[in-house]
């Protein structure tokens, strides 16, 4: 009872406590409320003005690309009209196009005929090349084979190219046969061949009407026999000299000698002089070699030991 009597007169200071109590919860619940509210007004500043900067950059790179795309076609377009606009130009003002592709499809057309001559004639000098070294082939076999008609084989003896452990006969031995078989023609050629030679060699004499020589040895060709025969004699060389050929080059060595030399006096060669006294040379006064030398030649004394030359 005392204690219920006691809270009873302790009631107002009870409900003053609680009061202050509540008062100081109520202070420090609402600072930490505005600092709570503070913090969260900085963070959802920070983190929608990092969103705001994220859709600047993609606003930014989405205009990027449609001006990229857009200046693009406009510069496509502006290339367009600058090509079709130079063309017309230079087709118009500068060279007509028709005529410049007309002259080059000629010059083409010409060059290609030019290039079919040239082909043409390169075949045609292959052609005459090829016939002249068959030509040339022939004329040395036919040659080969009238110097070495001695090979031929006999009824006895079978030749060089007549192999007789072989099936047949080397192609030349039917040359060979050929040459003996036509005589004839042989002699023809051969007088020809000589009637050439006298020809080449005696251009300016009279030809002679005599028959050819005939072919000395299976070695030569008759119009070579001929030169060797008919070739003038060389005089040797006392032959062509004359017989006082020897005088007459003194001679000739003195008029050269009297027209080229320098000094006109004559050369007079040294000579021992004979001495004026008998004192010997020790005793003399020294005098040098080339005034004693100079002296002797002016002497009376003076004896040259070679006649001069005049």
């Amino acid at each position: 009872m005392k204690d219920w009597i006691d809270l009873k007169l302790s009631q107002d200071l009870f409900i003053d406590e609680i009061y202050e109590r509540v008062q100081i919860a109520e202070y420090y619940r609402k600072n930490e409320y505005d600092k709570c509210v503070k913090i969260q007004a900085w963070f959802r500043g920070i983190k929608v003005r990092a969103y705001l900067k994220y859709l600047n950059r993609c606003a930014l790179k989405i205009q990027k690309v449609w001006k990229g795309s857009r200046d693009r076609e406009r510069v496509t377009e502006m290339r367009v009209i600058q090509k079709i606009w130079r063309g017309y130009y230079s087709r118009r003002c500068r060279f007509n196009v028709a005529e410049r592709k007309k002259y080059l499809n000629e010059i083409q057309r010409k060059n290609s005929l030019i290039r079919q001559e040239q082909f043409e004639k390169a075949q045609e000098l292959e052609e005459k090349m090829r016939m002249k070294i068959a030509r040339d082939d022939v004329i040395l076999l036919q040659n080969y084979v009238e110097k070495n008609h001695y090979l031929l084989s006999t009824q006895s003896i079978p030749g060089v190219y007549n192999n007789p452990y072989k099936l047949a006969p080397d192609c030349l031995e039917f040359k060979l046969r050929e040459v003996r078989v036509s005589p004839k023609f042989r002699r023809y050629k051969e007088r020809a061949v000589s009637n050439f030679a006298i020809s080449s060699t005696m251009p300016y004499q009279q030809k002679s009407q005599h028959l050819p020589p005939k072919l000395q040895g299976p070695f030569k060709l008759p119009h070579l026999v001929h030169q060797q025969k008919t070739k003038p004699l060389s005089l040797s060389l006392i032959a062509e000299s004359e017989y006082d050929s020897v005088e007459k080059c003194r001679e000739r060595m003195k008029i050269d000698d009297m027209v080229k030399r320098i000094c006109d006096r004559d050369f007079i060669t040294y000579a021992k002089p004979e001495p004026a006294c008998n004192i010997p040379s020790i005793f003399l006064p020294h005098v040098s070699a080339t005034d004693r030398i100079v002296r002797n030649c002016l002497t009376k004394n003076f004896k040259p030991t070679f006649p001069p030359i005049k």
